[in-house]
């Protein structure tokens, strides 16, 4: 018995797939069975057998050899059928979760999908009728009444002077309002008439007090862009000593200067804090970003459209994913198609050109989005004549 189960151990079960060491403990279960009942039988009365654990037979009965047999039926039936099977199976669970055998992965059943970068929900689709009324001057919504007088004097004199010094006087331009209304920015030159310099005031559309924001008189030029970060804080720019920057300004005049490292940062478009921008100097690269009020940009990467050139036009989706751009086949070429930019994925696409019919030359004019749909003004040259027709993609 002993070499028995010595050379199984050698030989046999440490060689073996985990799929057939279940049925094992139950041979040898088997074999100590016989050997203890055959030897209870023939009264040999060994001291022990050598199993992992230890049986001794000092006070055991002495049967009859058909009474052994009998006994070794029912002991095999009662011990030695369902006990093994039931340890077999729990072996087998143990065997399939040890790594050896590799049951197939479940599909996950999460039905939120994650954010993706497939472009494809809007890069397929076509043009249909568009809306002309986006194409149209609008009317101003708000007022911002402003005064006639700064500082004590008339704008009249300051008419006088500005002709008297050679300049226009440029009361205010630029105005744009804060996301609430509440508050107004505007340009002006009206105290810095002998510097050739432009100021930033603001107006406080509720008290209706007009302030000095960014002062222009030591020859600086702040132009109102029409951007605001939100209720306290708006972009402007900076020219100074031939230099073109960007600060972002509060309600109390404190500036931070927007980090954009190129020649000549010149915004093209912006939307929230998204903005694209370009370096001024004709390299056919839009750069995109979000800016901080601290002026440092997040996200920053680039555009190179595979085919044509970038104009100096481009309009950010309300979502702030996609970027249309203007592109021309080359100076030249009177055609200008649209190409839009997925900041997520990288991946872009020139739109194919609406299908008119009989047209000579279909050239992109004007872009806008409304909410997720973009929207393009096509001027349109049929038998010579120009045309401008408003178009909408609607992706498939």
């Amino acid at each position: 018995m002993r070499q028995s189960v010595r050379h199984l151990g050698r030989y046999g079960i440490c060689r073996l797939s985990p799929r057939l060491l279940p049925p094992f403990p139950l041979i040898i279960i088997c074999f100590y069975e016989l050997a203890l009942n055959f030897a209870v039988v023939n009264d040999s009365r060994p001291p022990y057998v050598s199993l992992p654990f230890t049986v001794t037979f000092d006070k055991m009965p002495i049967y009859s050899f058909e009474e052994g047999l009998k006994r070794l039926k029912c002991n095999m039936i009662k011990k030695y059928v369902f006990v093994p099977l039931l340890l077999a199976s729990v072996l087998t669970f143990s065997g399939c979760t040890s790594g050896q055998v590799n049951a197939p992965s479940t599909p996950s059943t999460n039905t939120t999908p994650p954010e993706s970068t497939d472009t494809n929900d809007f890069f397929h689709g076509r043009w249909v009728a568009g809306d002309s009324s986006l194409f149209e001057e609008q009317p101003q919504g708000k007022d911002a009444a402003l005064l006639d007088e700064y500082s004590g004097k008339s704008r009249a004199k300051y008419e006088a002077e500005a002709e008297a010094n050679g300049v226009p006087l440029i009361w205010a331009e630029g105005t744009c309002f804060s996301p609430s209304g509440s508050y107004a920015l505007f340009s002006s030159n009206r105290n810095c008439l002998d510097t050739y310099g432009m100021s930033v005031f603001l107006k406080n559309c509720e008290t209706g007090e007009e302030t000095l924001l960014l002062d222009g008189s030591d020859g600086s030029s702040f132009s109102v862009i029409g951007w605001w970060l939100d209720e306290e804080s708006a972009v402007v720019q900076v020219l100074k000593d031939n230099i073109q920057t960007y600060q972002i300004c509060n309600l109390n005049g404190q500036t931070n200067k927007v980090k954009m490292d190129c020649t000549v940062p010149t915004v093209i478009d912006f939307h929230g804090d998204a903005f694209v921008f370009s370096d001024g100097t004709g390299t056919n690269i839009a750069s995109y970003g979000r800016v901080s009020k601290d002026g440092s940009i997040t996200g920053l990467t680039s555009f190179t459209p595979d085919k044509g050139i970038l104009m100096d036009e481009c309009k950010i989706s309300p979502d702030q994913r996609y970027v249309a751009f203007k592109v021309r086949e080359s100076y030249e070429s009177p055609n200008r198609s649209v190409v839009v930019w997925d900041t997520l994925s990288q991946a872009s696409v020139i739109l194919p050109t609406p299908e008119v019919p009989d047209a000579s030359d279909i050239a992109a004019i004007d872009l806008d989005w409304s909410k997720e749909t973009l929207s393009v003004n096509f001027a349109v040259t049929i038998s010579e004549v120009e045309h401008y027709m408003p178009f909408m993609w609607k992706a498939d």
